[in-house]
């Protein structure tokens, strides 16, 4: 946990024995696509985890506030959605829940079911009367999008129904005896957390010894990026008809060592794999921690058979590479004709410019682009065609 509002609240949930009624914990997700991605996936892993303590996962689609739009972490308004797009994205999202919460047991609900019926009397004289401006203006996001291009009465309004959310939630809970009800969410969703929790504390007081929010931390890059991009800055999606499954294995497999490490703390139920940083500790020890994860992550998202499957196309795609050649980033970056030639895999520099346009040079199987290159992170395979490749291991 990284932000916490009542920590006695989430110790007595925790602490539910087996046969009582369960506590429970509720996640948001806006269905702004038709499928997650790798972002989402912190979030659900911390759900699993909870529903192994008797607690309850509850995960709220947001078929009202994605209309509404999340400004947390935009700098412009998020594309408007049709009604059919927001029905058929949540149909594909709710899906993908069910597959990834399989075992748990988990309540799906839509919050248009509540935020619909809220007429804007009951919005202005009920709810924001009970809603500081102060608050508001002091969120990052708020912040961040007047300093920019400027915000919608709408999206301002995002923080008061997610916490219309919590509220309408703690009040279904606890009529059915729940001993204790969380919300769960990424570090930059905890200023819109907070606006539920004082909406409880003005307008359901008795409720306020009853739910706490906390925050995971983002998946992030060493260099404080969000985690979720290929080399080529597409998004890895969790749905295989938008990225395929050996993308997605490739993508755990192919982190550099800092986030590989990071990742395998939070996903691999291990010892922590920072020792995997010491002095005596081999690139086949952090080869093989980047394996397990990627086996781990894929099989839980796309199934053994696709996770198998992945790991033996990878190192199919590989196996004739060899050893890994050691460069630093600036060679891969400003001078890779250059670096192309010296690994043998062009006899000129002219003769890579001239493969390159033909996209005849790829790393990770991507069109070796001055932002792939750019992009790429740890170990990497250059290759030119189908049958000559070169492993790289690029040090900053």
């Amino acid at each position: 946990m990284k932000d916490v509002s009542h920590e006695d609240i989430v110790a007595r949930a925790l602490s539910v024995t087996p046969g009582a009624p369960p506590a429970a914990c509720y996640a948001g997700f806006d269905v702004t696509a038709d499928s997650l991605h790798v972002g989402h996936l912190l979030t659900l892993h911390v759900l699993r985890k909870l529903s192994e303590r008797n607690v309850l996962p509850v995960l709220v689609l947001g078929g009202a506030t994605t209309a509404v739009g999340d400004p947390t972490g935009r700098t412009q308004s998020r594309p408007v959605l049709s009604e059919d797009d927001i029905a058929a994205n949540m149909e594909a999202i709710q899906a993908q829940l069910l597959r990834l919460m399989k075992g748990c047991k988990p309540v799906v609900l839509d919050n248009a079911e509540w935020v619909t019926p809220l007429t804007l009397m009951e919005l202005i004289t009920g709810i924001g009367r009970q809603v500081s401006m102060s608050s508001l203006l002091a969120s990052q996001a708020v912040k961040t999008r007047l300093d920019s291009d400027g915000m919608t009465l709408t999206e301002f309004l995002y923080p008061i129904i997610q916490g219309f959310d919590f509220m309408t939630l703690a009040e279904r809970m606890h009529r059915m005896d729940c001993p204790a009800f969380l919300q769960v969410g990424g570090s930059d969703q905890w200023g819109n957390m907070l606006a539920g929790t004082e909406l409880i504390r003005k307008m359901r007081p008795d409720l306020e010894g009853f739910c706490a929010a906390f925050t995971h931390p983002l998946l992030l890059t060493k260099d404080g990026r969000k985690m979720g991009k290929t080399a080529g800055g597409a998004t890895v999606w969790l749905d295989r008809e938008k990225t395929s499954d050996l993308d997605f294995y490739q993508f755990w497999r192919n982190l550099n060592d800092c986030d590989a490490r990071a990742m395998a703390d939070m996903f691999l139920d291990e010892m922590p794999a920072h020792h995997i940083n010491e002095p005596n500790s081999t690139a086949c020890d952090i080869n093989a921690l980047k394996t397990r994860l990627a086996l781990r992550m894929t099989t839980w998202v796309r199934g053994e058979e696709a996770a198998i499957l992945s790991r033996e196309l990878a190192e199919n795609r590989t196996g004739s590479a060899g050893p890994a050649f050691d460069v630093v980033r600036a060679q891969l970056v400003d001078d890779f004709p250059a670096l192309v030639v010296d690994l043998d895999l062009a006899a000129t520099r002219s003769e890579v410019r001239r493969l390159m346009a033909q996209n005849g040079i790829t790393l990770d199987g991507q069109p070796a682009t001055t932002e792939v290159r750019r992009a790429a992170r740890g170990t990497v395979t250059l290759s030119r065609g189908k049958k000559r490749h070169q492993r790289l291991c690029i040090h900053e």
